[in-house]
């Protein structure tokens, strides 16, 4: 089964808007690292193949009788299945109240009253509500900051002033309240006179699940929280014992998520950068902020190589004619949370494009950037700002063209999660002279970069933004340390856990050259392979680490466990291609793992598992340990350098990496099916096409004695009486993806 990696939310009718804004922005916030926190509405729920990826399905609070209405007895029976097969299922107030087999909500109450049977049924008893007094729909007036404990399965598993409003609590079917089999005791309400059971932790077959009539989702450090403790009687005044109910509660949730077999991320720390002198890089309390799992998107600052300073200027005049001028009315920004026009003394350049707003500050006219970048981070964002990522449109680009930038963006923090000097100086130690023919006045790749700690995605800063792609001189290089909302291929959501090397390369391809545009992400997979696992003086192409290419744009690896071989996914590349000033700009997106042991492996763990097994007494030198600057160094000089020779080819220009290519990748005579005929096709894999970089398979047939023949050879056709079927069967990158456990090729 793959390893799943998906938190889905539900966010059909009857899901609180609230409350779904704050379990996105809690799960979010503790997950986002490794696991994809995501919402699953109701069609997606009873249509697509999401029990195979999910780790954790959750139901919020609002109603339930809409859920019963959308999810329906289809809906239940996947759940359920999914829950069976080992899934994990969280509900929490609404979402207790579903899985229950019965529920009495305000039972005699005329206008509140909710009683009946439901079909999920996790546990066999009743839910019954609300437990304290004062719920009416739409309102705090029954909120309640309750207090839980006293759990059966971890005594440390409590907290206080978690919000509560309507939920109910469980109870059991048995005589004198006994657990049934498989079920128990959670928490505890220990602020009521009765101590009823606020939440029930349940093994269904392979599964988990749990039930809550608390919200612990709910942070105490915004609305509706931050008015209720003011107001209540029960309520924290201070602010240190808020901040520790608050620590209580975060503790509380990962407990909880464990026990669901969701692991949150550990703490990380900032890696120590040095200053140019080589001293550490002194802390700064005014760049004090959350590096850990940021929640919004923070500044990027365009760097360019030490000697090549110039090229800022170059890319400010050619992104001057798509500034707004002052006189132009511009988007209200002001109250944005994260816009810093309105409270610093900063006046900036003003991009607005399709996707997003792009304020640019040139260093050179700003004298203190780092007030800047640090109004940006400390500014936060509510739950439903952050339940709605996409939505916040203003985003800040510092240009780095002052002398002196090099060394304040290490001495004063810019990028604390960056080390520019290890970058450039790994990118200098691997690139290779130029070859004679290439424009002498492009740039060189890795010249010129854009990061920041976090984006929502470097492919969609620039893909979906058509004015700002179309100014951009190339080649130019947009990376992150996190994504937020990262993109795969056919629009899946790309994984950025910590650790992870996300980057977004742009290029120019004459239009002349059109047919080269499918071999793009044929050539970066292969660079990656090359740069990360390199394999020099071999035969075959095939590298120490068995890093290898699985078609079209994955990057997998080959380990053993177990004593049995496992290939696990280590990387993707996705292109897009846009026709800008008659020619294509290319951006081809990259995520690979490098120092995350989560979802799958990393480049890190293998390292250190290859040099575990060099022999003592072997004149082997170990492998170095990578890191992220290393990594991407190596990738770019290794890409340009392949990239030069491709554009310089005739036809497809893949010629020239071929061989290479099927050294590395996973497919070369492999069996497959493909699903997209009736009955499915027996299919040989032979190649890439040169002409236009489809996949190349040969159909096959099994004969009696369990041999194979090739489904093109007449004579055995001619004595089956059959008609000859084709030769080939060559299949587009863009329309088909592997499913490598069941060896099938399937139509997207």
């Amino acid at each position: 089964m793959p390893r799943r990696f998906a938190v889905l939310i539900y966010s059909g009718p009857g899901v609180s808007a609230t409350c779904l804004a704050q379990t996105t922005h809690c799960f979010s916030r503790m997950l986002s690292q490794h696991y994809t926190v995501s919402h699953l509405t109701p069609h997606s729920l009873l249509a697509d193949p999401w029990p195979a990826s999910c780790a954790l399905l959750v139901l919020p609070g609002g109603r339930d009788l809409p859920y019963v209405e959308h999810i329906g007895a289809y809906g239940n029976a996947r759940i359920r299945d999914y829950v069976q097969s080992g899934g994990s299922y969280l509900g929490i107030c609404a979402g207790g109240y579903y899985a229950s087999a019965h529920v009495a909500f305000a039972p005699g109450d005329a206008e509140l009253e909710v009683v009946g049977d439901r079909e999920l049924a996790f546990w066999p008893g009743t839910c019954h509500g609300p437990v304290f007094p004062g719920f009416q729909y739409g309102t705090e007036l029954g909120a309640h900051l309750a207090n839980v404990g006293d759990s059966d399965v971890d005594p440390a598993l409590q907290a206080t002033c978690l919000y509560y409003n309507g939920g109910g609590h469980f109870i059991s079917p048995l005589p004198d309240g006994a657990m049934p089999p498989g079920a128990t005791v959670l928490a505890k309400f220990v602020d009521h006179p009765d101590k009823p059971n606020a939440g029930i932790l349940i093994k269904h077959g392979q599964g988990t699940v749990i039930l809550l009539g608390f919200h612990p989702e709910y942070t105490l450090l915004t609305e509706p929280l931050k008015k209720i403790l003011a107001s209540m009687p029960n309520g924290l005044k201070d602010e240190e014992h808020i901040l520790a109910a608050e620590e209580a509660r975060l503790d509380l949730v990962r407990g909880y998520l464990a026990l669901l077999g969701v692991h949150p991320p550990p703490p990380l720390l900032p890696r120590p950068i040095t200053s140019t002198d080589g001293a550490s890089a002194s802390d700064d309390p005014a760049v004090e902020f959350d590096l850990e799992h940021p929640t919004k998107p923070l500044p990027q600052v365009l760097m360019t190589h030490p000697k090549s300073s110039a090229i800022v200027q170059s890319i400010i005049e050619a992104l001057s004619p798509q500034f707004q001028q002052p006189e132009d009315d511009l988007p209200e920004t002001s109250s944005h949370p994260t816009s810093v026009a309105s409270t610093l003394d900063y006046q900036p350049l003003v991009l607005v494009d399709a996707n997003d707003t792009l304020h640019h500050y040139q260093s050179s006219n700003h004298p203190s950037i780092k007030d800047l970048i640090h109004s940006v981070r400390s500014t936060p964002l509510t739950p439903e700002q952050a339940a709605n990522m996409d939505d916040l449109l203003v985003k800040h680009v510092v240009l780095c063209d002052s002398p002196d930038d090099h060394t304040k963006v290490i001495n004063e923090r810019w990028t604390p999660l960056w080390n520019w000097p290890a970058f450039w100086k790994e990118l200098d130690r691997k690139r290779q002279p130029r070859r004679s023919g290439v424009d002498p006045k492009t740039w060189r790749l890795g010249d010129a970069m854009m990061y920041a700690e976090a984006v929502t995605s470097t492919q969609t800063m620039l893909d979906k933004n058509p004015k700002l792609l179309l100014a951009l001189p190339t080649p130019i290089i947009s990376f992150a340390s996190y994504q937020l909302s990262g993109r795969g291929r056919g629009g899946n959501v790309w994984l950025s856990p910590t650790g992870c090397l996300q980057f977004s390369t742009v290029v120019s391809l004459p239009s002349a050259q059109a047919q080269k545009v499918v071999f793009v992400q044929y050539l970066m997979a292969l660079a990656i392979c090359k740069a990360l696992d390199p394999a020099p003086n071999c035969a075959r192409d095939e590298g120490k680490l068995r890093i290898r290419i699985k078609w079209p744009n994955d990057v997998y690896v080959i380990t053993k466990k177990d004593g049995k071989e496992e290939r696990l996914k280590l990387g993707g590349v996705l292109v897009h291609s846009n026709w800008c000033g008659g020619q294509f700009k290319l951006i081809i997106g990259c995520g690979i793992n490098i120092l995350n042991e989560r979802p799958t492996t990393s480049l890190v763990s293998l390292v250190k598992d290859y040099n575990s097994k060099i022999p003592a007494d072997s004149s082997e030198e170990p492998m170095p340990l990578p890191t992220m600057e290393s990594c991407l160094a190596r990738i770019v000089a290794q890409f340009e350098t392949m990239w030069d020779i491709f554009l310089q080819s005739d036809r497809g220009g893949f010629a020239e990496f071929i061989k290479d290519y099927e050294d590395r990748w996973l497919h070369s005579d492999q069996l497959v099916h493909l699903q997209s005929t009736n009955p499915p096709t027996a299919v040989r894999i032979e190649t890439i096409t040169l002409d236009y970089g489809l996949l190349r398979t040969r159909p096959v047939r099994k004969v009696d004695y369990g041999g194979e023949y090739d489904a093109f050879d007449r004579l055995s056709l001619a004595k089956k009486k059959k008609a000859p079927e084709p030769e080939f069967i060559d299949l587009q990158p863009d329309g088909n993806s592997f499913d490598m456990l069941a060896n099938m090729i399937r139509t997207k």
